[in-house]
Formats: C-alpha cells, structure tokens, sequence
C-alpha cells in the first residue's frame, strides 16, 4: 500500500484497520468529493488507528479528512492530517462516535459551514472526543465558529493534554462550543495548552475580532439552553485568552478554575467583558443589553443612537457623573 486512496470502515465486517509509517501522501490532494469523509470514512462499528504516515483531505460535505461515525471510533496515536475542507469539520468530523487523538498533528483545515464550523474538528450528535499527550492540533480556520474545533448539540470534550493553537474564526478562535433547543454538552478540562493568536478572527473581520476567544461557548446565543445534566469543567491546563461565556454558563455542574470570563453586555447574542468594549462595537440601531450589574470609574459616553436596556441590572460610577451622552457636534 503506498497511498490512502478512499477507506470505508463498517461493524458489518468487524472491521479494524491500522496504518503505520505509510511512506507516502495520498495522492489527489484539494480534489473535491460529494462523499461525506473525503479520506477516510468510519461507519458503525468500524475503528481506524492511526500511528503515522500523512493524510491529505480533500473537499467534502463531513470530514474533508475523516468522518467518524455513530459507535465507530478513530484512534489517532501519530502522523499528520491537513488541509481537509468541509461544511463540517475540515479535517475531521465526529457525528456520533468517538475520537481519541493522543499524538501526531492535525493542521490547517477549512471550513465554509455559516453555523457549523470547525476547522480542524468539528463534533455532534453526542460524538466523544479526548485530547491528550502530545498532540497537536493547529491552524484551523473557520468562517462562522470554532476555527479549530467546533462541538453542536451533545457532545463530550475532554483535554488533558497537548496543544491546541493559532485557530481562526469568527467566534471561538480555537474552540467554539455551541447548541440550539436543550443542549447536554459533557466538558472536562485538566490539562494540556490552549493559545490563541493576539486576536483571532476571521481574517478581513477586524470589527467584530472582540467576540473571538480562546474557547467560546455560544449555547445560548444560538437560541439553545444548557440541559440539566450538562457539565462544564476547567481545572487546569494553559490558557492566554480566557474562556468566555456568552450570557450565561450552565447553572449546575460548572467548576471553574479562575478561567472563565463571563460578559457583562450583548448586542445581538454576543458577549462584551465590558460595557464599554459593547458601545465601541455598537451601531446605530443596535441595543446593548446588560448581564450583569456595571461598576465604573469613568464616565461612560454614548454617542450613538443606540438603546441600552438594563435588564434589571444597575450602572454604578464613581466618576462626576455615569453617563454622558453626546450628539454628532459634540
């Protein structure tokens, strides 16, 4: 075997394939396939392990790279995967089953999806997936969230090593984590690094780079709600951007480890750390709605022809006066 044509893995057939140190890429790289797994496809009791050799993804719907089914499972312990491109997941999708990547390097993936996302990895319909050891995974972009990983509607995520970096989206620069109706996502952090660039963002975006975070979770502002059973955990690992919130965390099992930033303001579902990052990405027309109660020691000028809703909340000053408010000349 000197290349990964296009592998199907089933349960049917008690299927278990292994590669390891495949001298060659495969060949066809940046082709485009209307298949979902534009490489490799893991079907329902089907497992692929992976130690080395390169995968190349090509163009596809699922997983320009790898698609990993319901009850299959992808065990990546070395090797490379780069450059899939998908609507979900560029390099890999998990739509059910689960991923174990432990080693090797999953890099440059690109998504194109206006909800879903998911650079590098994109994960749904309670699909599991633990990073740990030495992985790497990098370089993800994303038009819409999650430019290296992008977890929708039930899904596991544990972290307790490797590195994750240098992913690119609109929201969630490494990680977006999102739901629409009743979510029940399972979240455990304990270790590994997490870095962003200065400011990721979809590149061309610069207006909007505020929203953009190391981890990003967007359940509410997709319309969804945390589930009773779900479970946020961050009690180690390195991050340089702080995890963010957008209104609210989940209300029961959430432990934090002085990582969590939660706003204090929105505009259209996103989330501000502070009132004053809201009015200066604020447009006429737009309203600012406070989450939580405002403590300043400046005046804080409004200038455009916004409505900033309380919502039960309260601006405290400390300043000559709270609030000023200015027309076009001053």
């Amino acid at each position: 075997m000197e290349y990964i044509a296009e592998c199907f893995f089933d349960g049917a057939h008690n299927t278990k394939y292994t590669i390891k140190n495949v001298p060659s890429e495969k060949t066809g790289a940046g082709s485009t396939t209307e298949k979902n797994g534009g490489v490799v496809a893991i079907n329902t009791g089907g497992t692929f392990n992976m130690y080395g050799s390169t995968i190349i993804g090509q163009k596809s719907k699922q997983g320009g790279s790898v698609l990993v089914k319901k009850n299959s499972t992808f065990n990546m312990y070395g090797g490379l995967i780069k450059d899939g491109s998908a609507e979900w997941g560029g390099n890999i999708c998990v739509d059910g089953g689960t991923a174990n990547i432990s080693g090797g390097i999953i890099e440059g993936g690109y998504t194109d999806g206006d909800t879903y996302g998911g650079g590098n990895i994109y994960v749904q319909n309670s699909g599991k997936v633990t990073i740990s050891g030495n992985a790497v995974i990098r370089d993800g972009y994303a038009t819409s969230r999650g430019g290296n990983i992008s977890l929708f509607n039930n899904s596991s995520f544990k972290i307790t090593g490797g590195t994750i970096s240098g992913g690119k989206a609109l929201r969630g620069g490494n990680i977006n984590i999102g739901g629409s109706g009743t979510t029940a996502h399972h979240i455990k952090i304990t270790g590994g690094e997490i870095k962003s660039t200065a400011k990721a963002y979809v590149e061309g975006t610069t207006a909007l780079k505020d929203v953009s975070s190391a981890i990003y979770f967007t359940v509410n502002g997709d319309g969804g709600a945390w589930s009773e059973d779900s479970f946020v955990s961050i009690t180690g690992g390195t991050f340089n951007e702080n995890v963010y919130f957008v209104e609210r965390a989940p209300a029961a099992g959430a432990t934090f480890n002085g990582y969590v930033q939660l706003p204090v303001a929105s505009i259209n579902g996103f989330g501000y750390a502070t009132l004053e990052e809201a009015l200066a990405a604020a447009k006429d027309g737009d309203t600012i709605k406070l989450l939580a109660d405002v403590t300043s020691s400046a005046i804080i000028t409004i200038d455009k022809a916004i409505i900033l809703d309380g919502n039960g909340h309260k601006i405290t000053s400390t300043a000559a006066r709270a609030i000023n408010v200015s027309g076009a000349d001053g």
